[in-house]
C-alpha cells in the first residue's frame, strides 16, 4: 500500500490533525499520533488501531456518521462536513474530511478521514458576530436617541436588545430618585415582569444598590450563594449570576442596569460588563436630556404662567386709570362750565362789570380746583 511508504508516514505523524484510515469494513488500519493531543489524552492510536471506528467511537452511530462513510463508499466523492461533538466532557467544534482511497478496479477501498478542531475559530467567529451585534444595537440606541423624544421607548428597546444579545433571563433598568434615596425599575425583560417593576430598592440595599452606591459596574456570578443579593419577592428561589452596571451621567448616577442568568457557573464574563457600560452610558444621556428636558418645561411653563398673571395685572391697572381719567375729566368739565359762564357774566352784565371781586373770587376758587384736577391728570399720565 501507498501509506506504508516511510515518506507519507512522516507527512502524516507531523500533521497537526487527527487521520486514521477505515477499510471497507470500517476497520481503522492507521491513525497517527496527534489523536492523543486532539482527545486531550483520552485515546491513543495504539488502542485505535485493528479496532472497528463505531467501537472506538460508538457515538458516531447516534450522529448519524455510519450513513456518511456508506456514502462515500457508494459515491466515491469526498466529504467534508462541519459539526459541534461532547467528547469527554468538553464541547469541540470539529472540521471533518472523509477522502475516498480507491483500488485498481476503482472501487473505493479505503477512507481517510481527517478531524481538524476549528473550536477556537468558532469560537472567534462567535465573538466576531457578538461584537458586530452589539454594535449594531449601539448604534440602534444612537439613532433612536436622536429621533425620538421619547426616553421610555428607548429604554424599552435598550432592554429588549441587551436581553436578547446576552441571553438573559432577567433585564432590568432601574432609575434613582436621589431626594428619597429610592431605586425603581423603569423597564424589565423576562419572566415575572409584574413582581420585578414592583419592588423597589433603598440606596445601598441588594446587589444593585451597592453598585448604584459604588458607582461602578460588578458581576456577581453564583449571586445565591451571596448575602449581597435580594430575592424578588413573588419570584422562586433559583441559582444565577447577576451583573449590573450604573447609570452615570457627569458623576451622577440616575440609575442602573441589572442582567441576570439563571443556573450552576460563572454566566458573565468582562467582555459582558463592557457592552452593558456603553449601553448605560447611552440610557444615562438620554435620562439626563429627559430630566432637562422636563426641568425646562416646567421653567417655562413657570413663567408663562407668570407672564400671565402679570398682563392681567396690567390689564386691571390699565382700566383703573381710564376709569380714574374719566372721572377727573368729570370734576373737570362742571368747572369749566362755570368759569365761561362768570366770563360771559363779566362781559354782558352791566351789574357784574361794577361789582366783578365775587366773580372773581368764584373763578379764582374754581380755577385752583381745576389747577388740582390738572395735576393729578398729569400724575396719572406719568404712571400710566
Amino acid at each position: 500500500m501507498a501509506i506504508e511508504r516511510e515518506e507519507f508516514r512522516l507527512i502524516l505523524e507531523n500533521l497537526e490533525t487527527a487521520i486514521h484510515i477505515v477499510d471497507r469494513g470500517m476497520k481503522i488500519i492507521y491513525a497517527n499520533k496527534y489523536w492523543e493531543t486532539f482527545s486531550r489524552g483520552h485515546i491513543k492510536r495504539e488502542d485505535m488501531i485493528g479496532k472497528s471506528l463505531f467501537e472506538v467511537f460508538p457515538f458516531l452511530r447516534s450522529l448519524g456518521r455510519d450513513k456518511e462513510y456508506k456514502r462515500v463508499l457508494e459515491t466515491g466523492e469526498s466529504l467534508v462536513t462541519e459539526e459541534t461533538t461532547e467528547v469527554y466532557g468538553e464541547t469541540i467544534h470539529t472540521r471533518t474530511k472523509k477522502i475516498p482511497i480507491k483500488g485498481a478496479t476503482g472501487r473505493v477501498e479505503y477512507i481517510v478521514t481527517a478531524v481538524e478542531d476549528i473550536t477556537e475559530d468558532v469560537k472567534l467567529k462567535e465573538t466576531l458576530n457578538k461584537r458586530l451585534a452589539e454594535l449594531s444595537t449601539v448604534l440602534e440606541i444612537d439613532r433612536m436617541l436622536i429621533a425620538q423624544p421619547d426616553v421610555s421607548k428607548v429604554i424599552e428597546l435598550a432592554t429588549a436588545r441587551v436581553h436578547e444579545l446576552l441571553n438573559a433571563d432577567r433585564t432590568v433598568f432601574s432609575s434613582l430618585d436621589e431626594t428619597k434615596g429610592i431605586i425603581k425599575p423603569v423597564a424589565a425583560e423576562g419572566p415575572y415582569k409584574k413582581e420585578v417593576r414592583a419592588m423597589a430598592l433603598k440606596l445601598g440595599n441588594g446587589f444593585t444598590g451597592k453598585v448604584i452606591a459604588k458607582g461602578k459596574g460588578e458581576i456577581l456570578n453564583d449571586a445565591h450563594l451571596s448575602d449581597v443579593a435580594m430575592q424578588v419577592p413573588g419570584t422562586p428561589v433559583e441559582p444565577e449570576s447577576l451583573l449590573c452596571v450604573p447609570l452615570i451621567f457627569e458623576n451622577k448616577t440616575l440609575g442602573a442596569l441589572t442582567v441576570s442568568r439563571m443556573g450552576e457557573g460563572k454566566h458573565f464574563a468582562p467582555d459582558d460588563l463592557a457592552f452593558c457600560e456603553i449601553i448605560a452610558a447611552q440610557i444615562a444621556i438620554a435620562l439626563q436630556n429627559a430630566r432637562l428636558h422636563g426641568q425646562l418645561k416646567e421653567l417655562v411653563e413657570q413663567r408663562t404662567k407668570e407672564l400671565q398673571e402679570a398682563y392681567k395685572n396690567l390689564k386691571r391697572l390699565e382700566e383703573e386709570r381710564r376709569e380714574y381719567i374719566s372721572r377727573l375729566i368729570a370734576d373737570v368739565t362742571p368747572t369749566l362750565n362755570i368759569v365761561k359762564e362768570c366770563v360771559s357774566t363779566l362781559l354782558v352784565d352791566e351789574a357784574a362789570k361794577k361789582q366783578p371781586d365775587r366773580l372773581l373770587t368764584l373763578m379764582k376758587t374754581k380755577l385752583d380746583n381745576l389747577i388740582n384736577i390738572m395735576n393729578k391728570m398729569m400724575k396719572a399720565r406719568e404712571y400710566g
